[in-house]
């Protein structure tokens, strides 16, 4: 494995493959650092008595891409970076997790964004199997099921309003509320008969067996 390169690329979902396949096209030397190809979209999410299905919006798009990097990308480094650093001479210096090393003349950075998670116990393993952190992506295998939104801002109260006509009934649950506008995009939708609201309630932990069954 070469230990200089034109261009790395920090992150394999969708912009960082993206950025590859431009970098290849491009005839530049080029390094992925990413744990896997796909990101995000890779993740399955089922439910009780549904198959797994992929539900994310450009999902086909970004498998194809992962296919054209997987076949032409020949530094692809399975691991994170835990530090960039700028050198004397002007390179960057991309320091790995396990330690080694990378110089580069231009670094990528496509590392996406984290859920905002709760940290409580079952979290982690339900993650994927009942626990979303998307209702854009996952609001429609929720039809005609009972759902518990946890959250208190403005994107709890846009997945009460995409649930309210799929779900059979809606628990929205919010330990800390914060501060929202007057109107359509504003806390009168919570009033809905659908929904109960769970005021100053924090989530203890997700329970379940194969799939998410409650929370405590």
């Amino acid at each position: 494995m070469p230990t200089a390169f034109d261009v790395v690329v920090l992150g394999g979902g969708p912009a960082g493959l993206a950025a590859v396949a431009y970098c290849l096209h491009a005839r530049l030397n080029v390094a992925l650092v990413s744990p896997d190809l796909g990101g995000k979209v890779s993740y399955p999410f089922a439910l009780r008595n549904q198959a797994p299905v992929d539900y994310v919006w450009g999902s086909g798009l970004t498998h194809e891409f992962a296919e054209t990097v997987a076949k032409e990308l020949q530094h692809h480094i399975q691991d994170t970076a835990s530090r960039v650093e700028r050198l004397e001479n002007g390179r960057l210096r991309v320091q790995l997790s396990d330690g080694e090393a990378i110089e580069t003349r231009t670094a990528i950075v496509c590392t996406g964004v984290r859920a905002q998670r709760l940290f409580v116990a079952g979290e982690s393993e339900y993650w994927g199997r009942g626990l979303s952190y998307s209702a854009v992506s996952h609001a429609p295998l929720f039809e005609g099921r009972n759902v518990a939104i946890l959250g208190g801002g403005q994107r709890a109260i846009t997945a009460a309003r995409i649930l309210t006509p799929l779900a059979e009934h809606i628990d929205y649950i919010v330990a800390r509320p914060q501060q929202l506008p007057e109107g359509e995009n504003g806390e009168h939708w919570l009033n809905h008969p659908k929904i109960t609201i769970f005021r100053g309630w924090e989530v203890q932990q997700v329970i379940g067996d194969e799939f998410v069954t409650g929370i405590d």
